[in-house]
This record gives structure tokens, sequence and C-alpha cells, in this order.
């Protein structure tokens, strides 16, 4: 049998290439879609001795079509003698054709489906793999890094939802993807952060609620004097804006003062995440508005809270009796509202309760008095009303008690408030004031001196 392969001209003048030991095209030939049946392909007989003038639509129709070929189908695993048989029978060479493969024309049939290999696998056993892969395939290579908006915000997400005490509006925004969420933003901020994959979970979840604190205090700020020191990719240690220093001895957030920078905005709910470490929250003289959100209840190691002198709003939540460690209470100059809830009495190691010039109403909660640690009470200016209860007179380290400028009724009995008090003021107008003249341990009655 013939060992060449055979280059000829069609009829409308392209060139082709066929294998002729089994009738079918070379691996570069052009499968064609369609094949004629054996009667119409010639033999070799009239072979002119130049370049066969053979077409494609003269293949054998034993050819199949691409649309039909399997990977499998595209090996040969016929025996030599079985592949002749699937094309005619060659007797002869014909003379003045090359011994080498010509390469394929640059045409090829209009029929054929695109996005298919245009070459045949070689007819050898051996299976040749591709050198190259088809421009429309996937790249094979991995990015070493995941894209932050995609991989490390959902695994970022995953670690914070789990978080204890994560807050479920926050959840919900997040989720969402909520790009209108400050919650949202900084996950973010935080899946570019360059050294997130070296940070603890306990510090992704504290780095998230600094940055939400930060951003719900300075959302409606035009000019941020804290612009530059927090929010960036260093040691959250390194965000302070004070001389307190932020962080304990374990690298925690457990003091946060932001007096006097005109901070507008509210109180988040991500608060709550600092519940482990935060001791002391200071954000005295600013604009803060919005009302103390219940989370602060879950602040159980907090032993100072300093709100005053802002525009806060709104009842004390009954959770705040939650803060079993706190020991400075200074809510003043806002602009509170409400009854004040009985839950304070559960603060057994308070010492200082400031809630002066605000808007409550009632009367002063009779348990009070059973906080042995309490040493100064000032309630001045709100719209409290009733008789004061002599428990008070009984508590063992009161030293000041301020109830002026509310609407007290009743009398006051010396003997009752002068044993321990150094200050003791009330409306004189509304409280028959008859305490400590002789003692002079009232020192003042209305804002006069006796």
């Amino acid at each position: 049998s013939l060992q060449t392969s055979s280059e000829g001209t069609s009829k409308n003048g392209s060139e082709f290439e066929f294998d002729i030991r089994t009738g079918t095209p070379t691996e570069s030939t052009p499968v064609p879609t369609t094949a004629p049946s054996l009667s119409a392909v010639p033999t070799l007989s009239n072979a002119p001795t130049g370049t066969p003038s053979l077409t494609p639509s003269d293949f054998p129709s034993l050819v199949p079509s691409i649309a039909t070929l399997s990977p499998t189908t595209l090996v040969p695993s016929a025996s030599p003698t079985q592949r002749q048989s699937m094309g005619p029978t060659i007797t002869a060479e014909p003379t003045g054709w090359p011994s080498t493969m010509v390469p394929l024309p640059t045409a090829l049939p209009s029929e054929l489906p695109t996005g298919q290999p245009t070459t045949m696998a070689p007819t050898a056993t051996e299976t040749l793999e591709p050198t190259e892969s088809p421009t429309t395939s996937e790249p094979t290579m991995v990015p070493t890094t995941p894209a932050p908006t995609e991989v490390l915000s959902e695994a970022l997400i995953e670690t914070l939802i789990n978080a204890p005490n994560f807050p479920l509006d926050t959840m919900i925004d997040i989720e969402a993807r909520d790009e209108s969420s400050y919650a949202y933003q900084v996950v973010q901020w935080l899946s570019q952060d360059p050294n997130l994959y070296s940070y603890s979970d306990e510090i992704i979840v504290q780095r998230f609620a600094l940055s939400c604190l930060y951003k719900s205090l300075t959302k409606d700020m035009d000019n941020n004097p804290m612009e530059t020191t927090w929010m960036t990719y260093t040691d959250f240690c390194e965000w302070t804006v004070s001389s307190e220093t932020m962080c304990n001895a374990d690298g925690l957030a457990n003091s946060i003062h932001l007096e006097n920078f005109d901070l507008e905005g509210e109180f988040g709910p991500e608060i709550a995440l600092l519940a482990d470490s935060l001791t002391r929250l200071v954000v005295t003289n600013n604009r803060i508005y919005g009302s103390i959100p219940t989370e602060f209840g879950l602040l159980t190691e907090l032993n100072r809270l300093r709100t005053h002198n802002n525009d806060m709003v709104g009842s004390l939540p009954t959770e705040i009796g939650n803060m079993k460690q706190i020991l400075s209470l200074r809510l003043g100059r806002n602009q509170h509202t409400g009854t004040l809830p009985a839950e304070l009495a559960n603060l057994d190691q308070l010492e200082t309760l400031h809630l002066p010039r605000n808007q409550f109403v009632g009367q002063l909660p009779k348990d009070l008095a059973k906080i042995d640690s309490m040493i100064t009470i000032n309630l001045k200016d709100n719209d409290l009303t009733g008789e004061i209860a002599e428990d008070f007179s009984k508590m063992p380290n009161l030293s000041s008690l301020e109830l002026q400028y509310n609407d007290f009724t009743g009398e006051i009995k010396k003997k009752d408030f002068c044993k321990n008090l150094e200050t003791f003021v009330v409306d004189c107008t509304e409280v028959n004031c008859k305490c400590c003249k002789e003692e002079n341990c009232c020192m003042e009655c209305d804002g006069r001196p006796f």
C-alpha cells in the first residue's frame, strides 16, 4: 500500500490534501459536514501524473460529520485492513506527488460549525495532545490573591456573623450587600486590608466594631478630625486621638476617649462586639444624637460611661441594668426622656450617677437607695416628681445629693438627711427644707446658702 499523502486542487481552485492509504483527510484537512456515497469517489487509474483534481465533495461517504464526532471517534481504532475497507482500494501511486505534507488552505468549508477543532487527530495509535489551548478556553492559572469583593468578603462576613453578640440588623445589612450601610462599607474596606490574613478572628471582629463606631459617629461631619487616625491599615491600638491608651496588654480595645471632637452621628449596635474588653467609653462634649442602643446592656465589663453634653434623646434602656461593673454613669446635658428605669438599682457597684439637665419624668426610684457603694447622685434640672424617700438619708457612703430644679414635694427631716451628707440641694419652694440649718451640713437650698 502507499505511504504518502496527496495534495490537489479542487474544482473551485482551492488546495487540499488527504491520506491515500485510507482515503480520509489528513490531520490538517477540514472535515466536510456531509459526504457523498462511494459511487461518487473516482478511481486513481485515470489520475493525472501531476496533481490530482479531487475536490472535498469527492471524499468517501464513510467520513463522519463533525457534528456527530465524539472525542473517541476522532482517533481511528481500526486495523490497517479495516481502514482500507473504509475507502477505495488504491493500486498504484501517482507519480509527481510530493513525499512531504503540504500546508492546508486557509479557507475552510462554510459548513463547519464554529468553535470546533479544525484538525483531525493523527492516524497513528499514539494520541497527541494539543500544544495550545483553544483561544476560547478559560485560563488555567488560578490567581494567587482572591478577588476581595468575592472570596475575601464572603469569608470575612462568615467570620463576623458568627461572632458573639453580632447585631441582627447589622447582619441583615451586610448579607444584603447594602452599599448604603456603613457596616457593609466597613466589610469592603476590611477585605482589602493587606494584613487581613494575619489577624485572628477576635482582632477582625474588633477592627470591624471600631471601624463601625468611627463611621457611625462621624457620618454627618463635613470636617472629620479623626480621618487621618482611624480606619487605617495599622494596628488599631494606634488609632487613639487622646493621651489615653486604647488597648490593654492583650492588644484589645478597652478604653475609648473621644472628647471635644464635635462628633456628629449616633451610636450603632456594633459597639456590643467590644463587650469582652471595653471598660471605658468617654464621648463628652460632642454633637452625638440618637438614643442609647439596647446593646449597651451587653457591655458587662464597662466601668465608665460618659456621654454628657451631647444631643442624645430617648429613654434609658432597661438593659442598662446589666452593666454590673459600672462605677460611673454620666449622661447629663442631653435630651433623654421617660422615667428612670428601676433596673438602675441592679448596678450594685455604682458610685456616681449623673443625669442632670435632661427631661426625665416620674418618681425617683426608691431602690436606688439600696446601692451601698453610691457616693454622688445628681439629678438636677429634670421633671421628676413625688417625694424624696427617707431611704436616701440612710445610704452609708452617699455624700452629695443634688435634686434641685425638679417638681419634688413633701418634707425633708433634719435628722434623716443631715447625718452623712456633705451636700444636699433641693428646691425650697417645693420641698419644706428644714434640714441642717443649725449643723450646716446642707450647703444650699434652691441654689442659695442657708
